[in-house]
């Protein structure tokens, strides 16, 4: 499996013969899905406003990529695939070296390992060539985006409370 992987992320041809556009347009998560990749855009204002300029525009560049990726090119071999995969781990790497606080850290760790779960869900409907796809990577793109744009700043503690 890691060597399937790590295949599927260094070239983006490969394994892309699930659902096609034409398959899942008429879906009742096909909006939901196409606008949960600009979930990212969002996202990136929010880091622009508490002045993360830098971060803030990457997430709206991310935004551009998923769309392309995820919604353009779906289910066709594109390079869009590998862009929009390795400026999402850059990002996401990125992102937990800004955590300040180990709890902040515990709960984002926790939020990603969710959104995780939603990915994986993604591409095993998407290889049963199954419109849940749709729903499951919708939920990915906005666990990830919450988590990035709310800083994820509360403790466990006052979860607990």
């Amino acid at each position: 499996m890691p060597l399937k992987l790590l295949i599927n992320i260094v070239d983006p041809t490969f394994e892309q013969n699930g659902l096609t556009r034409s398959l899942v347009i008429g879906s009742i998560y096909w909006n939901l899905y196409v606008y949960s990749c600009f979930l990212y855009m969002i996202a990136g204002l929010v880091k622009i406003y508490r002045k993360e300029q830098i971060y803030g525009f990457n997430l709206i560049v991310q935004s551009f990529l998923s769309y392309m990726s995820d919604v353009e090119t779906l289910g066709q071999k594109s390079h869009w695939h590998l862009l929009d995969r390795y400026f999402a781990l850059v990002l996401s790497c990125y992102h937990f070296s800004t955590v300040k606080t180990r709890n902040t850290f515990v709960l984002n760790f926790i939020l990603f390992l969710i959104g995780l779960r939603f990915l994986k869900k993604s591409i095993k409907f998407y290889h049963e060539k199954n419109e849940r796809f749709l729903l499951e990577h919708t939920k990915w793109h906005l666990i990830v985006s919450v988590s990035v744009s709310a800083s994820v700043s509360v403790s466990v503690s006052v979860l607990v409370a």
